[in-house]
């Protein structure tokens, strides 16, 4: 049963070659970069003018673009993003897709009939999200990698916006927007669009694989259907670091299926060749499509990060440095093979003519080879040719024409392209003298659009009298035709609007706040009496603790204000209310949202939302942002103290001076992938260290199943010259006595031994 209409295809380009490839193989949007913020500032990206091409290029042949502006932006870079959004905006982009609250914001206010999608690293997790974007503008939303089918099914039901959901490609361990381990372990942050990817390398822990964060790729081609009937508009592929013969092949492969399940009302999936394509492509040990199918212990690849090929043979013999590889498939020459031997780095080796006969490939190399060896083929340079061939074989456009010849008047001849109505005259039609023109031969003249991009689709021809006229003449009226055509299809260039944002409101506030994970801490704490007590809004302790602990706060003239998590899904929004409402009921009505959807949540029932260091601001148009939706919010922890200082004294703006860093937010279990599931309301801690010998502690939330990983040495800042903004020591696994003296060391501003100042003077790219 054919559908009346199908899901975008979204294909990635990292520059204006890769972006040619994807229409080429039959994308319906590309999405790519310029040459400042965005996700991916090591792809090639594209300048002005690449943009300005692109843009043409695709508005000629259909396809929509949409502008990265997905990173988080510093208040001094302020004037280059406005010059940078006048530039680009003005072209004709489809969409942008952002990241930061402020930077939407001012493309709403300069460039308002642009769309606005929200980036995956917003980590909208919930229906409660979703609408909380749709309120703020946003056509769009991009929903965070993690969510299982059933669970984007149920947002679907519940919102109207346009979802979008990734469907191959690389996986980040951590939620997307809620990674630091870069930014911390090596000065380049995910969220300014450096990420220099630790997570795939190797880490030590006890009884636990050796890549304990390194995913296998997605592919969800087996789930298309099903996103498809579950109303996802736009399926996402991701690759914008990839080259062209990848976006090609992956593109092709999900352009035929989803044109199967629109036609045939159901796709007939991967064939094995488009199984072995894909691999051949890039696997990171396989594909998975693990969180859509809650299966979240089979993505792991714990052997490798590095691209596996596919397997097509194994060491026949050796005789020193003589090796013989059998294969099960012929070998050309420029193919890349890898050979397993016992351990990593595994040998490559390049096809050389001499080396191939027939499917025996013989070699003279000193190496750990061994008989009965694995042989991959990492690069199949025959399907790369084949793949770059395709990315240069654009789609015509179809034309639709209508010509009328009348003896004694011009000639009239009409078109169609994409609905849009075109219409040229050409030189007065003669008599004929000797032989008059015929439908056949006019047809086949106007028929003629080699080179212009455009095909025939359908030409009409209607001639009244014995009418002649020169070829020359209806040569002439097709390709005024065809210049119209091409005029109608130029993106709209549109001038930016350049109204003022609204100023965030300046007032100097000195507060103490405490975030504490026990009940412990919190006795502690209230020895010397901060301006606010941050519980965790999932409280594991007893009841009657957490009843006289709120009311011994509030008697003391203390703010209570439950921290709620990092994750908040569909499957917890019962709890998350629950939890909410027991706070209620103890007169608490200030709460500390990580996610927009909390804050949502948190209006609807009735209370005040804090917006905390999940929704962290690096500008002031963010913060004004904030300001108006929240009662106080977060500097973001990658900014150093210069970069803080405009933000300072801003009504609401909060630093945090004391805690161990969450460099990432996960669905993965360190402690499942080494001891297997034993839930726990306390949950597990599992220590990693780098290949420097740094500890990183990963704490599993098991009451709903999420994983934080803390840097093992907290940050201290209480030493700083802080003024006008409140200050935060956020607790996680500390003793009653480590509290004690960290309260007593942010007092008297002093030094703190075992500490680290972060990017406090450094900063990140």
């Amino acid at each position: 049963m054919r559908k009346e209409t199908r899901p975008e295809l979204l294909s990635p380009a990292g520059n204006l070659a890769c972006l040619k490839a994807a229409v080429a193989a039959g994308c319906d949007a590309v999405y790519f970069g310029g040459q400042a913020f965005n996700a991916r500032q090591n792809a090639g990206n594209f300048s002005r003018e690449e943009i300005r091409e692109a843009v043409a290029f695709c508005a000629f042949h259909g396809v929509k673009t949409y502008l990265t502006l997905n990173t988080l932006v510093k208040e001094k870079e302020w004037p280059l993003l406005a010059a940078y959004l006048r530039e680009t905006l003005s072209l004709g982009i489809s969409a942008v897709i952002v990241q930061d609250p402020g930077v939407a914001e001012l493309v709403r206010a300069w460039f308002p009939g642009t769309e606005l999608h929200a980036s995956t690293q917003m980590a909208v997790q919930d229906a409660a999200g979703v609408r909380c974007l749709e309120e703020l503008g946003f056509k769009r939303v991009v929903l965070a990698r993690e969510l299982s089918l059933e669970e984007i099914r149920a947002i679907r039901q519940a919102t109207k916006a346009e979802l979008e959901v990734f469907i191959h490609g690389a996986l980040c361990c951590s939620y997307s927007g809620r990674c630091l381990l870069s930014s911390f372990h090596g000065g380049r942050s995910g969220n300014r669009g450096t990420c220099a990817q630790p997570c795939r390398l190797a880490y030590r822990q006890e009884n636990g694989p050796q890549y304990p964060m390194n995913l296998k790729d997605l592919c969800a081609a087996d789930r298309l259907d099903a996103l498809a009937e579950a109303g996802v508009d736009s399926f996402k592929i991701e690759g914008r670091m990839k080259g062209i013969p990848y976006v090609t092949g992956i593109t092709a492969i999900y352009r035929r299926l989803l044109e199967e399940w629109q036609v045939e009302g159901k796709s007939r999936g991967l064939t094995l060749e488009d199984r072995d394509r894909m691999r051949q492509l890039f696997n990171r040990g396989g594909f998975t499509d693990g969180y859509l199918a809650g299966d979240k212990r089979s993505m792991l690849a714990p052997e490798s990060p590095k691209h596996q090929g596919l397997p097509i043979g194994r060491v026949e013999s050796v005789r020193g440095p003589e090796v013989t590889l059998r294969l099960e498939a012929e070998a050309a020459p420029g193919d890349v093979l890898e050979i397993r031997t016992e351990q990593e780095p595994y040998p490559e080796l390049r096809v050389a003519a001499s080396m191939i006969q027939g499917r025996t490939l013989r070699f003279r190399l000193n190496g750990p080879f061994k008989k009965g060896q694995t042989v991959c083929r990492l690069v199949d340079i025959r399907l790369n040719e084949e793949l770059q061939k395709r990315a240069g074989e654009y789609p015509t456009v179809p034309l639709f024409m209508r010509a009328e010849l009348t003896e004694g008047e011009p000639l009239r001849l009409e078109g169609c392209v994409r609905g849009r109505r075109l219409r040229v005259e050409g030189e007065t039609m003669q008599k004929a003298q000797k032989r008059a023109l015929t439908e056949e031969a006019v047809q086949r003249q106007l028929e003629r659009l080699g080179g212009t991009g455009f095909r025939a689709e359908t030409v009409e021809v209607s001639i009244k009298g014995d009418c002649f006229l020169p070829a020359s003449a209806l040569n002439a009226a097709r390709r005024d035709l065809a210049e119209q055509a091409v005029q109608l299809l130029q993106p709209t260039t549109v001038q930016p609007r350049e109204a003022y944002l609204p100023s965030p409101v300046e007032k100097t506030e000195e507060q103490w706040q405490v975030a504490v994970a026990t009940a412990e801490q919190w006795r502690a704490v209230l020895e010397d009496g901060p301006d606010m007590i941050l519980p965790p809004l999932y409280w594991s302790g007893s009841e009657a603790e957490r009843q006289a602990l709120t009311e011994e706060s509030r008697r003391r003239g203390i703010r209570v204000v439950p921290e709620c998590p990092p994750v908040s899904r569909m499957k917890h929004e019962e709890r998350f209310r629950e939890a909410l409402a027991q706070w209620k009921a103890l007169g608490v009505r200030e709460f500390e949202a990580q996610l927009l959807g909390q804050l949502s949540m948190i209006r609807e029932a009735g209370g005040i939302g804090l917006a905390g260091l999940g929704l962290a601001v690096m500008n002031r148009a963010a913060a004004a942002f904030w300001q108006s939706r929240a009662e106080g919010f977060f500097l973001s922890i990658e900014l150093t103290g210069e970069e803080m200082r405009p933000l300072t004294g801003l009504a609401g703006a909060t630093v945090l001076v004391y805690g161990k860093i969450p460099l990432m937010v996960t669905e993965q279990c360190f402690y499942q992938n080494q001891q297997g599931c034993r839930p726990s309301a306390q949950g597990h801690r599992v220590t990693l260290k780098d290949r420097y010998g740094t500890a990183l502690t990963a704490c599993s939330h098991c009451e709903t199943c999420y994983t934080v990983l803390y840097e093992e040495t907290p940050l201290w800042l209480g030493d700083k010259p802080w003024r006008g903004v409140r200050r935060r020591l956020e607790f996680t696994d500390e003793t009653a006595a480590r509290v004690r003296t960290i309260r007593q060391a942010a007092r008297e501003q002093q030094p703190l031994a075992g500490t680290t100042q972060g990017h406090y003077t450094k900063g990140v790219q």
